[in-house]
Parts: C-alpha cells; sequence; structure tokens
C-alpha cells in the first residue's frame, strides 16, 4: 500500500507555484521540461515563461498528487522507491505533468527511471508523461522508481505540475495541478544500517574474487587486514573485491560507515 509521507505546502511554495503552467497541449509527448516551478526552474511562470496558458480562463489549484512507498522515517541513501504521479478533475480526459526532486538548493537529488509510463528526462532528474499514456476519464495515475541520493544529501523536495485538459483543441477551461512533497533522509545510524543489511561474504575460502552481499546502504570503504592486524587492502566500496594478490592465509574484511564498521573473516586458499 502507497503512503504519502510528510508534506510541505507552505506559503511561500504555493506562491511560487501559483502561476506555474506546462505547456501539454502542444507537448502531448512530454513536458519540455522546467515547469514545475522549482528553484532549479527559476520560479518557471504563465507570465515569465511564455507558458501558453497565460491567458487563458485556466486555475492553478493545489492538489495532493504525489503519494509513494518512502516510510515516514525518510529515505535510505540509493535504495530504490516507488513514486505514483495521480492527477483528477471531473470531466476531464487528456492529462500531462512533469515532476523533478531537489535539494533546499535547487539541485537535483535522486534519479527518476524510465518506465512504460513515463518518459526521463535531464539525466534521470525529471520525470513526464508519454503521449501513449495521457488519457483518463477523470483521472490519470502513473507509477516511476525513484532512485534516492547518496548519504548526506538531507531533504528532498518533490516539484509536481500537472495539466487537467478538456481536449477541445485550446487552452480555455484547462485547469493546472500542483504539488510539493518534502522527505527527510532517514536518520539512521551507520551502525543500524549495517547490522540491517545482514552482510555475507562468499565464496568463502575463496582464492581469485570476494563478494559481498546484503548490504545495500552507503558505505565509505573497505579494508583488509591480516591475522597480524596489518592493512593490506582499502578501497572505496564496492561489491566485489580482487583478493588474487594476498598470500594465503586468514583475512579480515572490514565495512567502514562513518565512525562504525563491521568486520567479517575470510579464508584466501
Amino acid at each position: 500500500m502507497k503512503r504519502r509521507v510528510m508534506i510541505n505546502k507552505s506559503p511561500v511554495l504555493y506562491l511560487i507555484f501559483l502561476c506555474v503552467v506546462i505547456i501539454i497541449l502542444a507537448n502531448s509527448g512530454g513536458s519540455p521540461g522546467g515547469y514545475t516551478g522549482s528553484k532549479s526552474d527559476k520560479g518557471a511562470t504563465c507570465a515569465s515563461s511564455g507558458g501558453c496558458h497565460a491567458s487563458s480562463s485556466s486555475t492553478i489549484t493545489s492538489s495532493e498528487m504525489i503519494s509513494s512507498d518512502i516510510p515516514a522515517s525518510g529515505y535510505v541513501p540509493g535504495k530504490q522507491y516507488t513514486v505514483i504521479m495521480k492527477a483528477a478533475k471531473s470531466g476531464v480526459t487528456k492529462f500531462g505533468f512533469e515532476i523533478t526532486s531537489e535539494d533546499s538548493l535547487g539541485n537535483g537529488k535522486g534519479t527518476f527511471s524510465n518506465t512504460s509510463e513515463v518518459n526521463i528526462k535531464s539525466n534521470g532528474k525529471r520525470a513526464t508523461h508519454k503521449s501513449s499514456n495521457n488519457s483518463g476519464s477523470g483521472s490519470k495515475s502513473w507509477t516511476f522508481s525513484w532512485t534516492a541520493p547518496v548519504k548526506g544529501s538531507g531533504s528532498i523536495h518533490f516539484f509536481a505540475a500537472a495539466l487537467v485538459a478538456n481536449n477541445n483543441g485550446n487552452t480555455s477551461g484547462d485547469n493546472v495541478l500542483i504539488d510539493t512533497l518534502s522527505i527527510a533522509e532517514a536518520s539512521i545510524s551507520s551502525t543500524d544500517l549495517l547490522n540491517y543489511a545482514k552482510i555475507k561474504i562468499y565464496p568463502n575460502p575463496t582464492s581469485k574474487e570476494l563478494t559481498i552481499s546484503g548490504y545495500t546502504g552507503a558505505a565509505d570503504y573497505t579494508a583488509i587486514f591480516n591475522s597480524t592486524g596489518n592493512l593490506v587492502f582499502k578501497e572505496n566500496y564496492s561489491t566485489t573485491l580482487n583478493i588474487a594478490y594476498l598470500e594465503a592465509g586468514v583475512y579480515y574484511l572490514k565495512i567502514v560507515s562513518g565512525t562504525t564498521s563491521v568486520t567479517r573473516p575470510f579464508i584466501k586458499k
């Protein structure tokens, strides 16, 4: 079941969105980009951005459209989540949208994944509708994936705008829906992340490679120590390690995240 996370609709954000318009009628295959009203869009509005609905009878409405399976505790860095965008208005048959995710400085954070339902733009920083998937009867929803950014990214803000069109061939009577969703980075300690992972290494014993499984957190690096405690290997975290050059014996693999670590012994044949 999809859960709505913490939503933050401050007056400032609402004012930013008040004139946001996506040029959908001329772009049935997806927004051209830059029309969510986010900070990186420089507050793109119907008046300042040449939106084709600037002088029409369209109205701007705040509507809860964004939902996800991100828990209330926040996102885990690097984890993939499901996001659902749903626009609804009685009598409407054509729908379109654009969504982006940013930090407080307006930097794109996280990555949207392409599916059969949406188009991905700006190297994964934005998602929008497809021409083959923009029709509905009173409502339309799109489901896609979003991979959370790296550890330390902080709170992330989703900005979305949708056009609900009556399909009469012009801009008259069309309406814009807006939404924003703010989610925190999970306040999970490094120890919790490592323990949660239930880390395993295999094969053990091994002669060439060592593979780490079960860990989905954001480790800083891996290190290997010999039986006397001397450091013999240190690299940025990777799930596969080449240990062919090590002499036969007992070693200890340490996965480090912040100030904590988890150690697993292994035998080099």
